[in-house]
Formats: structure tokens, C-alpha cells, sequence
């Protein structure tokens, strides 16, 4: 009897004080952040297909993003704008600009991040190119070289 009664309060914990095992929990309100020269990655707005840039960082919507995990060290990185947008690859070519497409479109909007702390490598799924950052403001699929492709995530 003592056993059974043990049982039942293992039971009773699990279901209602542990989070279920296939869910974590999201990243709200992430600045994804260029250290070098303190960029952020942004959206010029909320329309489909609008091309994603890095630009000075500020405390504004177009520049925070919520990280959905997919799985293990997967996420899906969607506009905090509330558009339903997310950050996608159209390609896995190299130089390919990086966009916002509704989530849920397949690979092209799942990344894997690679690093510790805060600073990670964000490649795309869809290939394997990194989130990059070019000389000018664009933010491509390029290199996954520390030198072009490390982003520190500011909560």
C-alpha cells in the first residue's frame, strides 16, 4: 500500500508541478545583436518578403525578436511586431538575404544555434549558411566564421 501511495504522489507532481517534456520555453523580447559594431537584426516593417537589416540598436519593436524552440538547439526566431513573420532563408545559397516569411513555411525558417552563453552562431537549416552580416546594412546567409556570424542574444 505505502508503494501505490508513492506512486500516486510521483504521479500527481509530475503532472502538475513539472513542465511538460516536449515543451520549453520561448525567448520573448531578444535583441539579436552584432557586437562589433552594435547592430541589431530588424525589420523595416511587417509585410511579407521585406528584407531583413542589422541597424543601430534602439529599444523599438523592429528590432526584438521571440525565439520558438522547434527542438533541441532549434528555433524559429518570429517578429515581435505580432505579424505572425519570422526570419527565413529563401535559399541556402551563399549571399542570399535573409527575410521575414510566415512562420511555419518548412526549413527555410528554422535555425540552429551553436555557441554558449550568450554569443551563438545562427545557421540556417535550410543549407547550413549562417545568419551573417554584410559591410553594408543587408543581413544574408553567409559564412558561419566567428569574424561574420556571431550574434549575442540581449534579453
Amino acid at each position: 500500500m505505502p508503494r501505490r501511495i508513492a506512486l500516486i504522489i510521483t504521479a500527481l507532481v509530475a503532472a502538475f508541478l513539472l513542465p511538460p517534456a516536449a515543451e520549453a520555453s520561448p525567448w520573448i523580447g531578444v535583441w539579436i545583436e552584432y557586437r562589433p559594431s552594435e547592430t541589431c537584426v530588424a525589420t523595416p516593417d511587417g509585410s511579407p518578403g521585406a528584407l531583413i537589416t542589422h541597424d543601430p540598436c534602439v529599444d523599438i519593436g523592429n528590432q526584438i525578436w521571440n525565439f520558438e524552440d522547434v527542438a533541441k538547439f532549434t528555433v524559429r526566431i518570429r517578429s515581435s511586431m505580432g505579424t505572425g513573420m519570422c526570419l527565413a532563408a529563401t535559399s541556402p545559397t551563399a549571399g542570399t538575404q535573409v527575410l521575414q516569411a510566415p512562420c511555419g513555411g518548412g526549413s527555410s525558417d528554422v535555425w540552429t544555434l551553436t555557441g554558449s552563453g550568450n554569443t551563438f552562431r545562427i545557421s540556417n537549416t535550410n543549407g547550413g549558411g549562417c545568419l551573417a552580416r554584410t559591410g553594408g546594412s543587408a543581413v544574408v546567409l553567409g559564412s558561419c566564421m566567428p569574424a561574420f556570424a556571431e550574434w549575442q542574444l540581449l534579453f
